[in-house]
């Protein structure tokens, strides 16, 4: 299928005034016409964390607050019956199911997960706005989604203790991977 965006940069800033709301920057680069000559692919929207914003024809991006100290927010690309979710900045509390996380990313292709911590360092650092790659594993079973994508690493792990962690991953729900830099992966 020829249709396909090949890269969407962005970054969202929450307004600290209003919790909710916040902005997000959006570039599409070579999109080939795909969402139409007549979209611009440099767009500055505002919106309410929740919404579903409609970016182009076929192209749907939910939204869902996390939890994180300075607030964040999760993304779900749709895009030709295809998605893609991307989940950084957000604890979770043990024993307990983050309903926003489970709806956002349920039956996606693709769960980009914050899995900067081990069980034993997050119970170290509960309040810190980060999660574990056995959280993310089982959000993604709960969800039905497909592929768990562990990233938002510890900036102090090395290659040996990621790749260690992407096969306890791996063991654990087969597909699972450590994000990489400078990785593509096919939807």
């Amino acid at each position: 299928d020829s249709q396909n965006i090949t890269a969407v940069f962005g970054e969202a800033r929450a307004d600290l005034n209003d919790k909710t709301e916040v902005q997000l920057s959006v570039r599409y680069e070579d999109y080939g016409g795909s969402v139409g000559s007549s979209f611009d692919p440099k767009v500055a929207l505002r919106y309410e964390a929740s919404d579903a914003l409609v970016l182009g024809p076929d192209i749907l991006v939910r939204t869902s607050m996390l939890d994180h100290p300075n607030h964040a927010v999760g993304y779900r690309i749709e895009f030709n019956g295809r998605s893609v979710c991307y989940i950084s900045d957000t604890a979770h509390v043990p024993g307990e199911t983050n309903e926003n996380i489970v709806g956002l990313i349920k039956d996606a292709d693709i769960v980009i997960y914050d899995s900067m911590f081990t069980d034993p360092e997050f119970a170290e650092r509960p309040d810190w706005g980060h999660s574990t790659w056995r959280e993310g594993a089982r959000l993604t079973k709960l969800a039905g989604a497909k592929k768990l994508v562990l990233f938002h690493h510890d900036p102090g792990r090395t290659d040996t203790e990621l790749d260690a962690l992407g096969a306890e991953a791996a063991a654990e729900l087969p597909g699972a991977i450590v994000a990489q830099e400078g990785a593509t992966l096919t939807v």
